[in-house]
C-alpha cells in the first residue's frame, strides 16, 4: 500500500488539498474557535469555550491515487485507429469486397505493428497519473495531546508572540499572514504529529 498523498479530517471530502497530516488536523481544529467578536476582551472565556467544544478524538483520513487499470486491448485499439484512418482516407480502403484493415497487412508486419502498439500502451499507462483517489489510511489522534505537542500556544489565554489569536477565528489565520502560507507552523522544524496517535 502506497503512502497517502493527501490528508483530510472530512470523512466524505469533495476536494483534497492537504499533503501533510499536520495541516489537515490544524485546519479542522481551528474551526472550533469561537468567533473573536463574541469574546472581545475575554480571552480566557474564549479559550474555555474552545476547549469545551473540542472532540476528544480527531480522525484524519489518508488518500492515495487509485491504481491505473491496464485494460486497453491492443487489437481493439488498432481496430479503432485503423477504422478512423480509413474513414478519413476513403481512397485507401477497398470499396469492393469484404475485407478489414489487417487483411491489407502481411502477417509479419501485423506482428510488428501489434508489438509496437503494445509497447505504446504499456508506456502510456506507465506514465498516466490517475486523477481519482481512494481512502487508504485512517488515524485516530487524541485531540488535546496533539494540540499540546503541535500548537501549545492555543492553550494560552493571551498567547505571546506574532499573531497571537489574531483577528480571525483561530491562531492559524493570524499566523498565516506572517508565515506566507505555511498555515502557521510554529517552527521551521517538521511537526512531530504522531505522539498523539491513539493505540489500535
Amino acid at each position: 500500500m502506497s503512502e497517502p498523498l493527501f490528508w483530510t479530517c472530512d470523512d466524505s471530502p469533495e476536494t483534497l488539498s492537504h499533503t501533510e497530516m499536520y495541516d489537515a488536523i490544524e485546519e479542522h481544529l481551528d474551526e472550533f474557535w469561537p468567533a473573536l467578536y463574541e469574546y472581545k476582551d475575554r480571552p480566557a472565556e474564549r479559550l474555555a469555550a474552545f476547549v469545551a467544544g473540542l472532540p476528544p478524538v480527531v480522525e484524519v483520513y489518508g488518500y492515495s491515487r487509485v491504481e491505473t487499470p491496464r485494460n486497453i486491448d491492443v487489437d481493439d485499439m488498432l481496430e479503432q485507429v485503423m477504422r478512423q484512418y480509413e474513414e478519413s482516407n476513403v481512397e485507401v480502403a477497398d470499396a469492393f469486397g469484404d475485407t478489414t484493415w489487417d487483411d491489407r497487412v502481411t502477417p509479419e508486419a501485423l506482428a510488428r505493428v501489434k508489438a509496437a502498439a503494445q509497447k505504446f500502451i504499456d508506456t502510456l499507462l506507465d506514465e498516466y497519473v490517475p486523477w481519482g483517489c481512494e481512502q487508504t489510511q485512517v488515524e485516530k489522534l487524541n485531540t488535546m495531546a496533539w494540540i499540546k505537542e503541535n500548537r501549545p500556544e492555543w492553550l494560552e489565554a493571551e498567547p505571546a508572540g506574532i499573531g497571537g489569536w489574531g483577528e480571525g477565528r483561530g491562531a492559524c489565520e493570524a499566523d498565516a499572514v506572517h508565515t506566507e502560507g505555511d498555515l502557521g507552523r510554529p517552527s521551521p522544524e517538521p511537526p512531530k504529529g504522531h505522539a498523539a496517535r491513539l493505540p489500535e
